[in-house]
């Protein structure tokens, strides 16, 4: 559904479908944006592989440390472009355990780390060549939603999930404090409805890459 038509169900929601309106289309689409960023955060909801923005890093011989988009979560694979085999993933301490100067050496990298800097992610070598890293992520939506744009902009989040955020909305609407608005009973309620949602979401991903030959651990669709 648009933005539009998941503000007009979240109005009726609140029963606030008469001018003045209690909410705005502003507020509204903050608290949504809100949500779909937790839904992100906890499920793979958006994989990416082909945004060449997030998912393709310039490599330059003799660097080892570059920026990643901040609207990635989490780097599932990094493969450069000359090797076949993606890199293999490991902690700067595990790096530090097992060879301190890697970093200053040149020699074609096998492996990276993101806990190195935020936002950041490490060569385990410096690379020989330039080159071209492709990732594999889980990531926030490419753009936050905009209430200006609302006839004509979607979530992001697949369809089936969109009804599924309007209690999420309210729970957070119910909290501006305002004596017409402010209703905390009611934002508790919805809260517990959007945990319930959220779970449901949750359990919609571990199914969806669920392997019945391979033991499923708590967050194993990362």
């Amino acid at each position: 559904m648009t933005l539009a038509q998941l503000l007009t169900l979240v109005a009726n929601r609140l029963d606030d479908t008469k001018e003045p309106y209690l909410w705005s289309d502003e507020e509204l689409t903050s608290y949504a944006n809100q949500r779909i960023n937790e839904v992100c955060e906890e499920v793979p909801a958006l994989r990416d592989a082909s945004t060449a923005s997030i998912c393709s890093i310039p490599i330059i011989a003799g660097t080892t440390l570059y920026a990643t988009d901040p609207r990635i979560i989490y780097i599932l694979e990094a493969k450069l472009a000359s090797e076949a085999l993606p890199l293999s993933r490991m902690t700067y301490q595990e790096l530090l355990d097992s060879n301190p100067t890697s970093t200053s050496t040149a020699a074609i990298p096998r492996a990276f780390m993101t806990d190195y800097e935020a936002d950041r992610i490490l060569l385990d070598t410096q690379p020989l060549i330039n080159d071209t890293l492709s990732l594999r992520v889980i990531r926030y939506p490419l753009v936050p939603l905009d209430y200006t744009l609302a006839e004509s902009m979607t979530p992001e989040l697949p369809s089936r999930m969109h009804e599924r955020l309007i209690p999420g909305i309210t729970s957070l609407a119910y909290r501006k404090a305002d004596a017409e608005t402010e209703d905390l009973k009611r934002a508790k309620e919805d809260l517990a409805e959007w945990m319930l949602n959220l779970e449901w979401i949750r359990q919609f991903y571990l199914k969806l890459h669920y392997s019945p030959t391979v033991a499923v651990p708590h967050q194993a669709f990362l």
